[in-house]
């Protein structure tokens, strides 16, 4: 297993291991204003390559679910930055970043469209949840009304990207923006 400052000199979207390190310290202040994650049941939605999900696990939640698509929404717009993507290669990238925490964490995986999962994970199911899927408004509203409901009171519904045009549109259409915390590398929280 990497300590966390390895861990936090990886970047989120392209492996930029000659380059210049993402900024995850942001993400560490967000684990810390809700409390830590040791203990809870925490979800992340758009997992990608798995470096803010090794973040997660790092700190110890009971169980942590994984949702993402890994290339199975052949019109995903998110990406189209980077070039051409092989899915199978970032999945198993993802795959071997949680690998050491199977033992301390209960982990599932599901590989499928957001709001499918959803419809099968019962209200009230998680203290911690983690969006950072697709980031155009209609997604993010979706992802909304998908997940909210699965948060326990108390708990808190983060994000990444508040800074997007449809993240930030669809979050402050349903919330009040005075209640959502901002990190540095831009992801937010909102107590539930």
């Amino acid at each position: 297993m990497r300590s966390l400052e390895d861990i936090l000199k990886q970047t989120r979207m392209v492996d930029n291991s000659k380059g210049k390190a993402g900024n995850l310290h942001g993400l560490v202040d967000l684990i810390n204003h809700v409390g830590g994650l040791e203990g809870k049941r925490g979800l992340e939605v758009g997992c990608y390559r798995g470096v803010s999900s090794e973040v997660f696990l790092y700190h110890k939640p009971a169980k942590m679910d994984f949702v993402d698509v890994w290339g199975k929404h052949k019109d995903y717009k998110d990406t189209n930055w980077i070039g051409k993507i092989e899915w199978g290669k970032i999945k198993n990238q993802f795959e071997e970043r949680i690998k050491p925490f199977h033992e301390t964490t209960d982990i599932t995986v599901y590989h499928n469209f957001s709001h499918v999962v959803a419809q099968d994970i019962p209200d009230n199911t998680y203290d911690f949840i983690y969006i950072d899927g697709e980031h155009t408004y209609k997604a993010m509203k979706q992802d909304i009304e998908s997940w909210y409901p699965k948060l326990v009171k108390g708990g808190y519904f983060c994000g990444h990207d508040i800074d997007t045009k449809g993240v930030s549109k669809a979050m402050f259409e349903r919330f009040d923006p005075k209640d959502i915390a901002t990190f540095s590398e831009t992801s937010f929280a909102l107590l539930k």
